[in-house]
């Protein structure tokens, strides 16, 4: 799936390729300044990367074909990093300069149009042999859409290299307006800001951990009792052993450094844990509650749809599904649209039976504030409803956790990770259905009148409801939460 940027307010600001080249320059002088070097004797070395995607799957092999066309003579290397994703790197080597338009040529065309673009520019002031634009120097990451050859860009990112990787897609760095205004004094009058070399040097709050950090904190998103416990008997027979050593011929003074360390330890992990058990219970609470509200749905009209799904990741999932067989039917949202965050573009499978929805997140909210979400984060979900009221649901996610326990039992709700395309995900879907279909004896339910579909959800969202004003959410759930306990281990562990 696409990555999203999170952000308040994008930048939405136009750049030409002659643009981007003044800006790589911008940029290069910047890192000059955060280096300290005189600019007579700087000759950094450059690594670019351009990222592409938000490309129909299909369309995938004849992209790279073209870019491998393209940068045949530029030398660049193509490769795709996974089914959505085109990469065109140019490595350091002999090269003193970035390529022009920073590489944006090479991706300009009618074939490009309305892709997802992220430009990587890493720059390092002494020959390093640069390799990545994620490792060592200092890196600036423009993200956008192509349009008319030239980028909509919609952020920026600087900082240090080995903290750009994730940090661009949910975490702004606060710089990003006054990079623009930089930039913008920059092409006037040549000079540089005194304030920018720092961010030439931002650590990502989302920054590599260091050795104390990897101690004393246990990875979310992952199962964590394992850590957890493994922890605690480290600090339990580190203090042990600490006790022990008083009145043994030590030197006072390595045991004061021993018990300074461990208190420094067992104070950010203790701090951690306190704050991820208690202090978030009310916030994942009200969350909750927030997530399983009875939602009524209505159709978008025409011109509500194109204000809030004219975006890469709908248009390339859209584009998948047509591909794959399946027929639009409209696009829904909870009532009222103007507060509604989530677009559900539904569409019919070939079987007759079952439905896909297209789920396009387009905000996000917290307690203060309505984030926005580009390219919209998508995710997939299949239906096939029984004629006893009963229905196989799989989304395309890496858990399913239902609140209603008493469906009809040919009910089946299905967690799919691996399914990363609409076709993928149904094909999956209809093995559970079919294996229903053998062991029960009940039939699937036509396709129905759209209002009819509409009534089916809702009366799924009230059960849903229902099922939490019975039971809200409790201790027990927040501790299934703080432990991770439905979480996914990591497919390398042992």
């Amino acid at each position: 799936m696409l990555r999203s940027l999170v952000r308040l307010k994008f930048l939405d600001r136009t750049l030409t390729g002659a643009a981007l080249d003044d800006l790589a320059t911008f940029w290069s002088r910047v890192c000059c300044l955060a280096e300290g070097v005189r600019p007579d004797r700087w000759h950094p070395e450059y690594a670019l990367e351009i990222r592409l995607s938000g490309f129909p799957r299909a369309a995938g092999s004849d992209l790279l074909n073209a870019l491998t066309r393209r940068t045949s003579a530029l030398g660049a290397v193509v490769t795709s990093a996974d089914p959505d994703t085109l990469v065109v790197a140019w490595l350091a080597g002999d090269m003193r300069e970035p390529p022009g338009g920073l590489g944006l040529r090479v991706v300009a065309g009618e074939e490009f149009e309305g892709l997802v673009v992220e430009i990587r520019l890493a720059v390092a002031g002494r020959s390093r042999g640069l390799t990545s634009t994620a490792t060592v120097g200092r890196t600036l990451v423009v993200v956008g859409e192509l349009r008319a050859k030239a980028l909509l860009v919609k952020s920026l990112w600087a900082g240090l290299a080995w903290a750009s990787e994730s940090a661009i897609q949910n975490m702004p760095t606060g710089w990003e307006p006054e990079l623009l205004l930089g930039f913008d004094d920059f092409c006037k009058t040549g000079v540089i800001s005194p304030r920018l070399p720092c961010a030439a040097d931002f650590p990502s709050p989302s920054r590599k951990p260091d050795l104390h950090e990897r101690i004393s904190a246990v990875p979310f998103g992952r199962p964590r009792l394992k850590g957890l416990l493994i922890r605690f008997a480290a600090f339990a027979v580190g203090l042990a052993l600490g006790i022990a050593t008083i009145g043994q011929d030590w030197n006072v003074f390595i045991i004061i450094f021993l018990f300074v360390f461990w208190i420094a330890l067992f104070h950010q992990f203790f701090r951690n844990e306190f704050y991820l058990l208690f202090d978030t219970f009310d916030a994942q609470r009200a969350a909750c509650a927030a997530g399983t509200r009875a939602q009524r749905y209505a159709v978008l009209t025409p011109e509500q749809t194109t204000a809030r799904l004219n975006d890469p990741a709908v248009r390339k999932y859209t584009t998948d599904a047509l591909a794959a067989g399946f027929v639009h039917i409209a696009d829904v949202a909870s009532v009222p649209f103007e507060h509604a965050t989530t677009i559900y573009r539904i569409f019919h499978a070939t079987d007759g039976a079952t439905s896909l929805a297209i789920r396009c997140d387009t905000h996000t909210m917290d307690d203060r504030n309505v984030w926005s979400l580009w390219p919209a984060t998508v995710g997939l979900e299949c239906q096939t409803f029984f004629s006893d009221g009963g229905r196989v649901d799989s989304v395309a996610d890496a858990v399913y956790l239902p609140r209603v326990t008493n469906w009809p039992e040919s009910t089946r709700l299905l967690a799919i990770p691996t399914a990363t395309d609409p076709l993928a995900l149904y094909q999956t879907h209809r093995e559970a259905v079919d294996e229903v279909l053998g062991e029960m004896a009940v039939t699937t339910v036509r396709h129905e009148p759209f209002d009819v579909y509409l009534r089916r959800q809702e009366q799924i969202s009230e059960a849903e409801h229902q099922a939490y004003v019975a039971r809200p959410y409790s201790w027990r759930d927040h501790l299934r939460w703080y432990l991770q306990l439905d979480a996914k281990p990591p497919e390398n562990s042992k």
